[in-house]
């Protein structure tokens, strides 16, 4: 099969994917598997990653954050295995200085498909301009200067790339919906620019807009390696709040092509049904529903899945008086699947199970 590139529609402009921190973070400076099937779908189709300096001077901080937070969280649990086991060695923590090489080396092994946006004294001032005019990404209590000169660089790439913004945070939607697409302001910033701006909360969907070419895979046989690979996971989460998992009532896979020809990178959602334990809670809830959402790598010659990584479990009900109920827990991002806005102080909750209640 021979893949189109964008050489094949002269009158196309080369896509450029411009990704905010928040999730240049969660895709572990795009080392997971949709993180590597995007530079590489990118690569061959002759496409680029657009990165404004104001992403690139808080990228290293934020890599930094999450890997020092994930190195807490594995000395806690080395030394319970430690202690159960007799074990005499440390867990292989990285420093702050290892975690920063980690970044320099990243963005170097990408430069062949970075586009660099400089913060100029222009984008700073269309940028202060929005968050004192409190528009979108800003609003009345939350000034975002930041994103609004992120929005200055996409407008400035949108020039000469058909662009893409991926972002989890929800300032750049209209209604903060992930689903709707842009906010009326930055709808209208490209109308007077004459351009034309995709917006996308995760990589999964950017890749999907943007590949030519999707491999074939067996359904029938993939779905079960991913369920019984997240069903331990499931069910403990589950167990927490006094669920039981039922069966699985729906799924959907996207594969993705990467550098290794015999592997895909798989995006997948798995739906099922959770009943409750009558004799913690009888409230009459009903259609009680699981999702959870992760990536993978999947050989479908050999038929095995590895490098799996939850992003979110998220628990729904309806109330027999009106209204949903939800319990979620995240696994190192704020993701959009969330059905509201995170708390202020996100660090402190990020990882926990949050409720909401509508």
């Amino acid at each position: 099969m021979v893949m189109s590139t964008a050489h094949d529609k002269p009158n196309r402009k080369p896509d450029c994917i411009i990704i905010d921190t928040n999730i240049w973070r969660s895709a572990l400076l795009l080392k997971n598997p949709l993180g590597v099937a995007l530079a590489y779908t990118l690569g061959r189709q002759g496409g680029f990653i657009g990165l404004p300096e104001v992403v690139e001077r808080e990228l290293t901080d934020q890599i930094i954050e999450e890997g020092l937070e994930q190195a807490v969280k594995l000395v806690d649990s080395y030394e319970r295995i430690k202690t159960l086991t007799d074990a005499v060695w440390d867990a292989p923590v990285p420093t702050k200085a290892e975690l920063e090489k980690k970044v320099e080396e990243r963005l170097a092994e990408l430069k062949p498909i970075l586009v660099r946006v400089a913060f100029t004294v222009e984008h700073a001032s269309a940028a202060l301009h929005m968050v004192m005019r409190k528009l979108a990404p800003n609003s009345k209590n939350n000034q975002q200067l930041k994103d609004s000169a992120i929005w200055q660089a996409v407008l400035a790439l949108a020039q000469n790339y058909s662009a893409y913004l991926v972002s989890a945070d929800k300032g750049f939607f209209l209604d903060r919906d992930t689903a709707k697409g842009l906010a009326p302001n930055l709808l209208e910033d490209c109308q007077k620019a004459g351009v034309t701006i995709a917006v996308r909360s995760d990589l999964a969907s950017s890749l999907k807009a943007i590949t030519s070419d999707v491999p074939p895979f067996d359904h029938n046989r993939l779905v079960p390696l991913i369920t019984d690979s997240l069903m331990p996971h499931l069910r403990a989460e589950a167990a927490r709040h006094k669920f039981e998992i039922g069966e699985v009532l729906d799924t959907n896979i996207e594969a993705f092509r990467l550098p290794q020809p015999k592997r895909l990178a798989v995006d997948y959602t798995v739906i099922t049904s959770f009943n409750i334990d009558p004799s913690v809670i009888m409230d009459g809830r009903t259609d009680c529903r699981a999702t959870t959402r992760g990536s993978c790598y999947y050989e479908p010659e050999t038929n095995v899945i590895s490098g799996e990584l939850l992003w979110i479990i998220k628990f729904e009900w309806n109330y027999p008086f009106g209204g949903k109920g939800t319990y979620a827990t995240t696994f190192g991002s704020e993701d959009p699947l969330l059905p509201f806005p995170p708390p202020l102080n996100w660090g402190v909750w990020k990882n926990q199970s949050l409720i909401s209640i509508s």
